[in-house]
């Protein structure tokens, strides 16, 4: 067996208003018992979501790992070389092609006035074996953290995970289970043997929007998805 590490991460700005609190994250691994359960503040590149590497005790910003997918978008492979994905809005794009599993995802965006579109990934669609598997950002005009905007749907059936943290939806005869990691907007994909995603909606804040010349309206904070993925590859 090997093991690809295919991490992808959308949209994770660095550009944040100094004013910003920073959030917090701890390492949830019983097993590193000198890091679990502390509390560390989130770096100034991330400042309201990050992670704990539970081996070093240490906080980073998710969208810096190999295979993250940031920005407009930028893409750092499991390498760790990084390139730039200028696609283009309400267009579908491969980003993985196998012979188990094939993953598009869908574009989002706005025209610059640089003539270029601005994008990011509003949806992913996943095919392995008979599924079909989506989850997406719905349209939302102002962001509300507590409110529900990501859509998860089965072979064209919503799935629906129960509320709460640590709330799990299950397919055992395939494996399959969604995991919530936050009260919304943010949960765990597995797949047995397959995959393992983590997925987050997020919006374009206003100051994002300022620095980066978005132009963002309050008609549309264009939510997207910021995500990771682990795949095993059997042969």
């Amino acid at each position: 067996m090997r093991s690809a590490w295919i991490l992808f991460g959308i949209l994770c700005f660095s550009f944040i208003p100094s004013k910003v609190r920073a959030a917090k994250a701890a390492c949830h691994d019983p097993i590193y018992g000198s890091c679990f359960g502390i509390p560390h503040n989130c770096p100034s590149g991330c400042p309201t979501f990050c992670e704990v590497d539970c081996r070093l005790c240490k906080p980073y910003c998710a969208c810096d790992k190999p295979g993250a997918v940031c920005q407009d978008p930028r893409f750092i492979g499991g390498d760790g070389i990084m390139f730039y994905f200028h696609g283009r809005k309400d267009r579908d794009f491969c980003l993985v092609s196998d012979s188990e599993i094939h993953i598009n995802a869908h574009f989002i965006g706005k025209r610059s006035k640089k003539g270029r579109d601005f994008t990011w990934v509003q949806s992913i669609g996943i095919m392995f074996g008979p599924h079909q598997f989506y989850i997406g950002a719905r349209k939302v005009a102002k962001w509300h953290e507590s409110v529900e905007n990501m859509l998860i749907r089965l072979n064209g059936e919503e799935i629906m995970v129960q509320p709460g943290k640590g709330r799990t939806w299950r397919l055992p005869e395939r494996g399959l289970a969604v995991q919530r990691l936050a009260e919304t907007n943010n949960v765990k994909i597995r797949a047995k043997g397959l995959f393992e995603i983590a997925a987050r909606v997020v919006p374009i804040t206003l100051e994002e929007s300022r620095v980066h010349g978005y132009d963002i309206t309050e008609e549309d904070c264009f939510a997207h998805l910021e995500l990771n993925f682990k795949f095993e590859v059997t042969e």
